[in-house]
């Protein structure tokens, strides 16, 4: 079947036809026909495949026919065709004597062949089936060799056994048994068990003295009594059962990792614990370091061992061989060879060959290792090499029994086989006397190394960094740092098993303080029901000196008994004293603070104890600290390359890899400081991963889950590398989160990876370990593939912070500000004070609050820095005007601060969180000023050029004056003197900056300024728009216009304040002027375009009145609306009647209209207004209105036009409310017109319109309100659309209007 099969043969071979059962010692001459056969591998190195080799084969089977010694040929397929007549029996007798041809291509050479010459051929079934001619096989005496089939009866019993038992193991899901035991074939079982039975034969014997160590282990699996074993026939009960369990063990030797987990789902689940355990402890396959260690002290063979071990990692390099070496006590004793590197099998033979030759090695014993990659796919060339280091072996047992020479060479065969190598031909299981293994991962388990029982038995949390590792001084908080019962239940029997198994110190000292082995004092005591939190030292301030820990007493007792040993003081003391002397000292200082329930635990076993229990105990081992944290290092550049940063900042990505390389220790202590970036990093995560837990139920059967997926296994390669990536798979997501919280705004490059002495890196790291303030929650963690790196995470520009976390301070004050202001209003020095008080309960508020007052005010400045550029969005295309534009509001804000009495000290204390509430209280107060500042500086960066240099904005003024001084300045840089004197390109262009600007400036001056210069800043604002309007309707449209425009400036440069009604008629004045001035001169004899030269003049003065007079905030002065009203009405005598006109609104008296028509230009400015304020004027203007419209429908016309009119400026003043405020709007117009219209007659004419279209106005938001609940009907009654047209507003509308529709007075 395969060459599993060899060992039968060679065991059959040895008792049968050979002599090798017999003392090589004896110097007895030999028949021929008692020699062993010759065993004749073919050689699968690439270049024996030549003529040369097949003639050297050829010769050393002649030697053997003449000999008459047996020969067995494997893997010489290319040989056959010259034993052609060999193969036929074709022989010459000549002289009593067999001879016969041996070709060689076109050569023939007889050679005489021996009456005991055999000739064996053995080759694979499958190469025999699809390789052999058939004449080959028909010449040749055939036998199906399976090792099952040379079973006995008893055998074959054990062997279904064993089947059935292997079936159990490996059958999970699409998982067979090749996927559980490397290298296993459908003989294999059969193998093991015949290789079982010979180890208890020999054991019997007292032969081999590694067969007594097979019986340990398979005492792992139940008792074996030896006595019974020696009296019981072989085919008893006792010997079934005794073969059974060495069968498994042996067959364990070959199985991954991976099948231990998937026990877990196969009904051998109940054995699991048994088998992980005699797996890793007892066959030591955790590494090959401690594979060797364990076989090469258990050697008892004269020969050296020869061992053959696969596996699924990379092969050894040479510096890890040497350091095996180092490891092993072969240092000058090792050689190793990789297979593939030699062409013939000579090469490999003048290799290999001085390791067995003792006068070359010496008396000392030798290690060889021969490693071999793609195993799979080169299993020929393994056997071949594995036989030619039999021969040798067997060659150096005669060499070292004829030379009396001591030592052993011993042989490592390392061959690695991928993942995908199942159903390959390669053999796992070798047989005697190989001993045949799986090491999954050959590397040695470091302290940030996952081992499987670790991972079968522990969260990914308690993976990360475990229970004994905890953080030194750590404070957990019951919120985020507890566990679940069932969590730590677990966790204390797995370390229970752990401690039982592992702890090597003597049993008194174990009982009373097991901490000496190393292990966090942490770790036994449970954590207090209400945590402490850490006291927070003053930044800027030297740390406390912190109270020695009890590993750092067991280190420095330690030290100092090493030194007085060195020095000879304690030569008379013994070591046992030594120790004793040093326990005492530890337990006087652990013993109070231990927990009670440590007391009460049970001693453990001593080792002798443990011998005498019914299975074999492994050898005791420290308990090893361990956690994946120590390899967060290896991290960080895969976290890091998850962020994903603007184009623009390309070259963060290799500085920010730099910042964490330098914070995060490469070999950090195993005993983590969470005063460190490092420490605390391991605590989120840790927290992070835990609360990841709770919330993923599936993540219970992490290890099973990774173990029942074919693709993570091949993709994975070792089993070790699987869980590591599974890890990595977990925790850099979650890492790369919160490197891009901690590195928003450039927040990194504030930690000095040098020293954390520093302030700003003392307050870095007080916010980075609060878990209140950094509040990491994996439930809001979304975690992606690319997370938005620096200035990602909000909406503002990037910008390089000054103050750690400062967009954390800034979000808390903000969160504050709703509350403080609900209590304290708009009045400032409440509001400041509430603010301040809610802050400082806060945790950010601790934080701020332990800065030291000496450092409050630069520490201040930076948040003014880093807050001004996360407030305030600037437009600027060059990064010089915006600096400039944050530095000036910088300086104003900073200014404000200091202003006034409201942001005094509070209790006489000067804090860092007292200034960050001032700013954040003058922040909201003018953000209006602010925002208005910015667009006037990115319209016009000139201004910020001027006032960057002014003391004046960061006077203590109590008022936000910024915006006024820009204006100020704007307005300077907008003077039309300039532009009027040159060619229209040069007004266009002081249009253009005009209207870009006007927006900003007039909403500056519409602010609610005090200062002074506000007034003055209007006034001129006034006479530029004014000169703006007549150049774009007048100048622009005819040439020559120019003059008039420098004489409209000069006119209104004395006084241009358009709520007067002198500034009105200067305006009048000039526009007659010019008109005369035109008629009689420019344009006479031009009718036409002095007509349109009089519209434009017109459409200006309109367009003044409007804007001027009527678009601010203040009334015009009564005698400015009388003499406009005058504008459009016109008197005059005729007989004795005196008769009320109508006429143009315009500069000019123009003459009257034959049909009298209402100017609804003015009533609209004047109801758009303000209708209260010019109630008077409206009353003359619609007396007068009624006097100049006579008819049978001109009162009708007339109380049309003032209601439409009335409604339309009812509809301005409600464009800008949202639907909601609508409604309540509508609701106080549908009241207020109902009164009106009940007073009917007896109410004023203008308050009975006013009130119908305010009636009107509410009735159109009541049908569309109507319309809108039709829309939603059928939708639920949770959606906001649904609230919003059924709400408490919407109904009492429609109340109100029911009201006024039933009401027969109104009717």
């Amino acid at each position: 079947e395969n060459y599993a099969a060899l060992e039968i043969l060679n065991h059959y071979l040895r008792d049968v036809v050979g002599t090798a059962s017999a003392d090589p010692a004896e110097k007895v001459e030999m028949r021929p026909e008692d020699m062993h056969p010759f065993i004749l591998f073919g050689s699968s190195f690439p270049k024996d495949k030549e003529y040369t080799q097949v003639c050297r084969n050829i010769n050393q089977i002649k030697i053997c026919m003449e000999t008459g010694r047996t020969v067995i040929l494997l893997n010489l397929e290319n040989l056959y065709e010259s034993l052609y007549d060999v193969l036929n029996q074709y022989y010459i007798y000549h002289g009593g004597s067999r001879y016969v041809d041996l070709g060689l291509q076109t050569h023939r050479v007889k050679c005489r062949v021996h009456e005991n010459f055999k000739l064996i051929l053995i080759a694979e079934k499958s190469t025999v089936y699809e390789k052999f001619p058939t004449p080959l096989i028909n010449r040749l005496e055939k036998h199906f060799v399976l090792t099952s089939s040379v079973l006995v009866d008893w055998q074959q019993e054990v062997l279904e056994q064993l089947q059935n038992w292997t079936h159990q193991f490996s059958c999970v899901s699409r998982f067979k048994e090749g996927n559980a035991f490397v290298g296993y074939q459908k003989d294999t079982p059969a193998a093991v068990v015949f290789q079982a039975t010979i180890q208890l034969q020999d054991m019997i014997k007292g032969e081999y003295f590694k067969d007594l160590e097979g019986l340990k282990q398979a005492s792992v699996l139940g008792n074996i009594p030896l006595e019974e074993l020696v009296e019981e026939e072989e085919n008893s009960d006792v010997w079934k059962q005794a073969v059974l369990q060495l069968s498994q063990c042996l067959l364990l030797q070959t199985a991954s990792p991976d099948a231990f987990v998937r026990l877990e789902n196969t009904p051998l689940a109940d054995q699991q614990a048994v088998l992980l355990k005699l797996y890793n402890d007892v066959q030591h396959h955790t590494s090959l370091e401690d594979f060797l260690q364990h076989h090469l002290s258990q050697s008892g063979l004269q020969g050296g061992l020869l061992l053959q071990v696969t596996t699924h990692s990379h092969l050894l390099s040479g510096e890890e061989v040497e350091q095996l070496g180092d490891v092993l006590g072969y240092r000058d004793h090792i050689s190793w060879f990789l297979l593939q590197e030699f062409d013939t099998e000579l090469d490999f033979f003048n290799k290999v060959s001085p390791a067995f030759q003792r006068d070359q090695v010496g008396s000392q014993d030798s290690l060889l290792i021969i490693q071999c990659d793609s195993g799979d796919s080169d299993g020929d060339l393994i056997a071949c090499a594995r036989y030619r280091i039999y021969d040798e072996g067997v060659k150096s047992i005669k060499q070292n029994i004829i030379l009396e020479c001591e030592g052993s060479t011993h042989v490592l065969f390392v061959i690695h086989l991928p993942q995908q190598s199942v159903g390959s031909s390669f053999v796992g299981f070798q047989g005697d006397p190989w001993v045949s293994a799986h090491i999954d991962d050959l590397r040695h388990i470091n302290s940030d190394t996952v081992t499987l029982s670790e991972a079968m038995n522990m969260p990914i949390s308690h993976l990360f960094i475990s229970p004994d590792s905890e953080l030194e001084g750590s404070h957990e908080s019951e919120q985020t740092f507890t566990e679940t019962a069932a969590t730590k239940e677990s966790l204390a029997e797995v370390e229970v098993e752990e401690m039982q198994a592992d702890e090597t110190m003597d049993d008194n000292i174990e009982a009373s303080d097991p901490r000496v082995h190393g292990s966090d004092m942490e770790h036994h005591v449970p954590p207090p029901e209400e945590p402490i939190p850490p006291p927070i030292n003053q930044i800027g301030q030297q740390p406390m000196e912190e109270t020695p820990t009890l590993e750092s007493f067991i280190d420095q007792m330690t030290l100092d008994i090493e030194e007085s040993m060195e020095q000879g003081q304690a030569s008379e003391k013994p070591v046992e004293e030594m120790s004793q002397y040093l326990s005492e000292h530890v337990r006087e200082q652990a013993e109070p603070m231990m927990d009670s329930s440590i007391a009460e635990q049970p001693q453990l076993e001593t080792f002798d104890q443990q011998l005498a229990q019914p299975y074999f105990q492994p050898k005791p081992k420290t308990l090893k600290k361990s956690g994946y944290y120590l390899r967060l290092h290896g991290c960080i550049q895969a976290a890091a390359s998850r962020l994903q940063d603007s184009a623009k900042n390309k070259e963060r990505a290799t500085d920010r890899v730099k910042l964490l390389v330098e914070l995060i220790p490469r070999s950090p202590a195993v005993n983590l400081d969470e005063s460190t970036f490092h420490g605390t990093l391991v605590t989120h995560i840790h927290q992070l991963l835990k609360e990841r837990e709770s919330i993923r139920q599936d993540e219970k059967n992490w290890v099973l889950n990774e173990a029942l997926s074919a693709k993570k296994l091949q993709s994975g390669g070792t089993f070790r590398n699987v869980i590591a990536r599974k890890l990595r798979d977990v925790i850099i997501p979650i890492f790369a989160e919160i490197i891009a919280l901690i590195d928003h705004n450039y927040n990194l490059d504030l930690v000095d990876p040098k020293t954390h002495d520093t302030p700003v890196t003392q307050f870095w790291l007080a916010m980075f370990r609060n878990p209140q303030v950094m509040h990491f929650s994996y439930a809001d963690m979304s975690v992606r593939e690319q997370v938005p790196g620096v200035g990602g995470r909000l909406a503002e520009e990037e910008f390089r912070c000054q103050l750690p976390f400062s967009w954390l301070v800034r979000e808390a004050f903000e969160a504050q500000w709703d509350s403080a202001k609900s209590v304290a209003g708009n009045k400032t020095a409440q509001l400041y004070r509430q603010l301040y008080t809610l802050i400082s309960e806060t945790s950010i508020g601790s934080v701020l609050e332990s800065v030291d007052e000496f450092y409050c005010e630069e520490f201040f400045q930076r948040y003014l820095h880093d807050f001004v550029r996360s407030v305030h969005k600037c437009n600027h295309k060059m990064s010089n005007h915006t600096d400039m534009e944050y530095r000036l509001i910088e300086k104003a804000l900073n200014g404000l601060t200091h202003s006034t009495e409201d942001f005094a000290s509070i209790d006489g204390h000067e804090s860092l969180t007292r200034r960050i509430a001032a700013v954040h209280v003058i922040h909201h107060t003018y953000q209006s000023h602010l925002f208005w500042f910015g667009q006037l500086a990115s319209h016009m960066p000139g201004v910020m050029v001027t006032l960057n240099s002014e003391q004046r904005v960061s006077d203590n003024s109590g008022e936000m004056l910024l915006p006024l001084y820009a204006v100020e300045r704007a307005l300077e840089m907008l003077k039309p003197q300039e532009p009027l004197k040159k060619d229209e390109s040069a007004l266009r262009d002081w249009l253009n900056r005009l209207r870009l600007s006007q927006n900003a400036i007039e909403s500056i001056l519409n602010l609610p300024f005090q200062h002074e210069t506000a007034g003055k800043a209007r006034l001129q604002w006034q006479l530029i728009r004014a000169l703006q309007m007549f150049v774009e309707q007048v100048v622009l449209k005819y040439e020559g216009m120019e003059v008039y425009a420098r004489r409209l400036e000069m006119y209104l440069m004395s006084d241009p304040d358009f709520l007067k009604a002198s500034t009105i008629n200067k305006v009048k004045k000039h526009l007659n002027s010019m008109d005369s001035e035109l008629e009689k001169k420019k344009l006479k004899g031009k009718p036409k375009r002095l007509v349109s030269v009089r519209r434009s003049c017109r459409a200006f003065f309109m367009e003044l009145v409007s804007t001027l007079c009527f678009g601010g905030r203040e009334v015009p002065e009564e005698e400015l609306i009388q003499m406009l009203v005058s504008t459009v009405f016109t008197e005059r005598q005729e007989m004795e009647a005196e008769e009320l006109g109508t006429r143009e609104f315009s500069y000019r008296k123009s003459e009257r209209d034959q049909i009298p028509v209402i100017r609804s230009f003015l009533l609209q400015l004047l109801l758009e207004h303000n209708t209260e304020l010019v109630k008077a004027q409206l009353v003359d203007y619609f007396r007068m209105s009624q006097q100049a419209i006579t008819g049978e429908t001109a009162d009708r016309d007339l109380y049309l036009l003032c209601t439409q009119c009335f409604e339309d400026a009812i509809y301005k003043r409600s464009t800008s409310l949202s639907f909601p405020e609508r409604l309540t709007s509508a609701t106080t117009y549908l009241r207020e017109g109902h009164e009106a219209l009940t007073l009917g007659q007896g109410a004023a004419p203008l308050d009975f319109l006013e009130g119908v279209a305010k009636v009107r106005y509410g009735l159109s938001v009541v049908a569309e309100l109507l319309s809108k609940r039709v829309s939603v009907v059928g939708t639920a009654i949770q959606t906001e659309a649904f609230k919003h047209y059924h709400g408490v507003d919407a109904n009492q509308l429609v109340h109100v209007a029911g009201v006024l529709c039933t009401d027969s007075g109104v009717n």
